[in-house]
């Protein structure tokens, strides 16, 4: 008996991971060499640049931005960019140039307020 108690609780102790590894649900975000993601849909998978108001990058970026038209969350889970969110880039009056891919499909109508 204490050995089938035993085997019991390594089996659990070896499933508990397990979890970590799902991939991430609808609004949930993430950062990818500094630009920030949330999860606008899981069939299929895909994500909007910057979140609820909340800048895409950080304001005092200068240069030219890429925006990657997919990316890959901390999982290996891959995401077809498609949208800008509301201010995403609103302020960023450092940049050049944004490149934008085709996937991206909508752009709020504030994703670049205030950009020079």
């Amino acid at each position: 008996m204490r050995k089938l108690y035993s085997l019991l609780l390594v089996i659990i102790a070896l499933m508990m991971p397990i979890g970590a590894w799902a991939a991430l649900s609808v609004g949930d975000r993430f950062t990818v060499d500094g630009m920030n993601f949330q999860v606008t849909s899981v069939n299929p998978n895909e994500v909007q640049v910057g979140y609820n108001a909340q800048p895409a990058i950080d304001k005092n970026t200068q240069g030219a931005v890429n925006i990657p038209s997919s990316v890959n969350d901390s999982e290996g889970n891959s995401y077809s960019v498609t949208s800008i969110a509301l201010m995403a880039f609103g302020g960023c009056t450092n940049l050049k140039s944004i490149s934008i891919p085709s996937s991206i499909t909508s752009i709020s109508s504030s994703g670049f307020a205030n950009c020079i």
